[in-house]
């Protein structure tokens, strides 16, 4: 049988940094993995997942997760004949893989979908595990080394440039930045087009400045580790008042990865396998 070979980007993450918190998430892992409800679907900001759960001879977690898409409303087939996707087929949509090691506090995962929803998916997915007391998960992507601390602590950026494939803009996540929501449900939205924006700062009016500091840190945050971001430049005064440009385009840590398989899509012992090989390398 022909085998078709698919290209991904396998990303990285830290998990709480709370003790507490990490140990809760081990334990609530742990727990479901042995229990008879290693899966189950859930209703997730309006969208159905199914979530499920394995457990691995490292004390790791293999976590799938498939996320329903409620962009696809109608199925075309071979005869012309075009009707609506009945809800008793289950979830349509698309897979998630993630593998988690509480010891090391560090996960890993990757998708068939929008990769910019992969943290987000993984935030949720371990928020819907534990009890409401135990408040937020934090997850941060991974920095590479040559990537720490490119600003100074009191820098004031002056100019923001990025570049987004507009297709990656019609599933935005909930904790997106507001700007890249107004632009997802604007005409500029193509899902054919490039989409260039050049954000000069205008810092001497804070009272008018539609682009505060804060909402250009949380920008270069999320577009840092947004797959549909092509290019992400931003300058800065540094600590001693000279403009500095960095590339922050690359600046998380990430790893592309190539795949051989006979199926449409990567089924779980073979994702299992890939996550596992990249945990400790």
């Amino acid at each position: 049988m022909k085998k078709n070979t698919k290209a991904l980007n396998i990303r990285f993450y830290s998990i709480s940094e709370s003790k507490v918190q990490t140990l809760e998430i081990s334990n609530i892992l742990k727990a479901i993995s042995n229990s008879d409800s290693a899966h189950r679907i859930l209703s997730i900001r309006n969208k159905k997942q199914l979530i499920k759960l394995h457990n691995t001879t490292n004390n790791d977690y293999l976590i799938t997760v498939v996320r329903e898409r409620n962009t696809w409303q109608a199925k075309a087939q071979g005869n012309g004949r075009i009707s609506t996707i009945h809800p008793n087929q289950g979830i349509i949509g698309d897979i998630y893989y993630f593998l988690l090691s509480p010891s090391i506090n560090k996960a890993l995962g990757f998708t068939s979908g929008p990769s910019g929803t992969i943290k987000s998916v993984l935030k949720s997915t371990l928020e819907s595990m534990l009890p409401p007391s135990s408040g937020k998960v934090d997850i941060q992507p991974i920095l590479k080394e040559k990537s720490r601390k490119p600003f100074g602590q009191t820098s004031e950026f002056t100019r923001l440039q990025f570049k987004i494939d507009t297709a990656h803009l019609d599933d935005i996540p909930e904790e997106a930045p507001q700007l890249l929501k107004d632009i997802g449900n604007s005409p500029l939205a193509d899902s054919s087009a490039q989409l260039s924006l050049d954000l000069r700062l205008d810092n001497k009016d804070p009272e008018n400045n539609k682009f505060p500091q804060s909402v250009i840190i949380e920008l270069i945050t999320y577009l840092s580790d947004y797959e549909g971001c092509a290019t992400l430049k931003a300058t800065a005064l540094d600590d001693s008042g000279k403009a500095k440009t960095i590339d922050l385009g690359d600046s998380y840590l990430t790893k592309p990865v190539k795949i051989e398989t006979s199926q449409k899509f990567i089924d779980e012992n073979l994702a299992k396998e890939v996550l596992e090989n990249n945990l400790y390398s």
